[in-house]
């Protein structure tokens, strides 16, 4: 009587087991990429908040705590999105930002694109209107947000 299972046995089942196991790696690489692009747009809603209440308390004269955010001739737009969040690490590549990752036009995974104002002009009073929207390689990537200090 035999006990035990063949070698031809054991490799169907191994082969099934690996056919399996690749179909959930690519699902799972799949829900992945949707994860970081949810996290890249809720980052730039979260940066467009964060820049229209530093803003408002400048223009108003109160402190907002962020020195890049000051209204004056030398801080830029990049500058003081690159403070607010610098926090923040880019989901794409888990890096934090940096002032360069705030761009005119998409560049690289990670880059946040500034719409309506130019990334390195200086901040001033007198209320503003751009959109921020997050960037996936060269190609802008879901909502953009408005930032609407008037």
């Amino acid at each position: 009587m035999k006990k035990g299972f063949s070698l031809i046995e054991l490799l169907v089942v191994v082969a099934i087991i690996g056919v399996l196991a690749g179909a959930g790696i690519v699902g799972y690489q799949s829900y992945l990429d949707g994860v970081r692009t949810s996290t890249a747009e809720q980052q730039v809603a979260q940066m467009a908040r964060a820049f229209s209440t530093a803003y408002i308390a400048e223009d108003n004269g109160v402190n907002s705590g962020f020195d890049d955010c000051d209204i004056d001739s030398t801080n830029t737009y990049q500058n003081c999105l690159g403070e607010l969040a610098g926090d923040m690490n880019s989901p794409f590549d888990n890096g934090a930002y940096v002032d360069a990752d705030f761009v005119a036009a998409c560049a690289a995974d990670g880059n946040v694109l500034i719409s309506g104002v130019t990334a390195t002009a200086a901040i001033a009073a007198g209320g503003v209107t751009f959109t921020l929207q997050a960037c996936e390689g060269s190609t802008a990537i879901g909502d953009a947000e408005t930032v609407d200090v008037n």
